[in-house]
């Protein structure tokens, strides 16, 4: 079969998703070779598509054994539409309200989150407050991921991959071998998470410290949602003595590992090896929390703690913060200030309040001086 111009190929194959295009390349092998040779511009230019694309290399997350996928190959690019389509059911899923009969509380309602979040009440928003919401909990979302995707990038290396078979064989992290710590540091304790790799907790400490007010804001109120969801989700959690801890594990996690672990927990299937691993995720991170609440050494600080520690530092109480001490209270308060654009409101308010006390203060001169001429008179 003769082929059309090569630009004419070159541009339906920059329009189809990488699975369509794979099957596109298996239809001819000068169609194969064509898409190849120009694998690279294609996959850039896909990736430039994206919200928030990677700087660099990209963890995968389509089984348990996370490989490194490099910049400018189709791999790559499916990777991250398999995000893109991860995002959209977490976020706009409404398979949980389907029996409702309640078409307006469908399309104001995200599954996961309808009451995952003291902001994630959508009834009476307007479409601009929604989409606002939107933006800030898909950038917390993206900046998870961008934290992940360290591990994938030098200075790091790829986690070990003879790990994943152990965690998969086992119900417990504590019935993983332990690993053998030098005597001055305690001796040995079971590895809290097979499935870090502790060579880029520095590095994803470093970046989270970086991070500019807005970023702050945006991932300390996605993780916060993550954890209310996840306990209005988890109703056992509540009689659960180590509730707290759990819901903070939860949010660490979903910090570490992005929507790889989040959509597994949310939506992987039922007894698949990604809705196991979310479980003993969360078991083996409340295992190293309570073992770095102990003092025991060979542990590195927590994601979620730097976070706070950032936001602190760079959205430190206003005066008008209405008492707002408690660090959660006030990013909540920013947040519906963001959404709300209360900010605006005030500053027009305020606006409309000196113009009115000038223009009070100008009636009450021009009355004064009638006064004085008619004295005068």
């Amino acid at each position: 079969m003769e082929l059309l111009p090569s630009e004419l190929m070159l541009e339906i194959a920059g329009h189809l998703d990488v699975n369509s295009m794979k099957n596109f390349m298996m239809s001819n092998k000068d169609v194969q070779a064509l898409i190849k040779t120009h694998e690279r511009s294609i996959s850039d230019a896909k990736v430039a598509g994206f919200y928030m694309p990677p700087a660099g290399n990209v963890l995968s997350s389509s089984t348990i054994e996370r490989h490194v996928l490099r910049g400018g190959t189709l791999n790559m690019a499916a990777e991250l539409e398999r995000r893109a389509r991860r995002a959209d059911e977490l976020f706009d899923d409404r398979r949980a309200l389907a029996t409702d009969g309640d078409p307006a509380k469908a399309a104001a309602t995200p599954g996961f989150f309808e009451a995952g979040g003291r902001s994630w009440t959508f009834y009476g928003w307007t479409d601009a407050q929604r989409g606002r919401h939107q933006a800030l909990v898909r950038r917390g979302l993206g900046l998870c991921e961008r934290i992940a995707d360290v591990a994938a990038n030098a200075p790091c290396t790829a986690p070990a991959p003879e790990r994943w078979a152990e965690i998969t064989a086992v119900d417990d992290p504590w019935d993983l071998p332990e690993e053998a710590l030098p005597e001055e540091q305690g001796g040995s304790y079971p590895d809290p998470d097979p499935f870090l790799n502790p060579d880029a907790r520095p590095h994803q400490l470093a970046l989270v410290r970086a991070l500019p007010a807005d970023d702050v804001l945006a991932l300390f109120y996605f993780i916060a949602g993550c954890g209310e969801a996840y306990s209005y989700k988890n109703a056992d959690v509540q009689s659960d003595p180590v509730a707290v801890e759990r819901i903070t594990v939860f949010e660490e996690c979903v910090l570490r590992h992005g929507s790889y672990f989040l959509w597994s927990h949310v939506h992987g299937p039922s007894r698949s090896n990604l809705k196991r691993m979310s479980k003993v995720m969360i078991k083996a991170g409340l295992h190293e929390l309570t073992t770095w609440e102990s003092g025991k050494p060979g542990l590195q600080p927590g994601l979620r703690m730097t976070l706070i520690g950032r936001f602190r530092e760079v959205c430190p109480p206003k005066d008008d913060d209405e008492g707002r001490q408690n660090v959660t209270d006030r990013m909540y308060g920013m947040v519906n200030d963001l959404i709300f654009a209360r900010d605006g409101e005030k500053k027009k308010g305020a606006a409309e309040e000196e113009g009115a006390a000038d223009a009070e203060t100008d009636d009450e001169t021009d009355s004064e001086m009638d006064s004085e001429a008619d004295t005068e008179t």
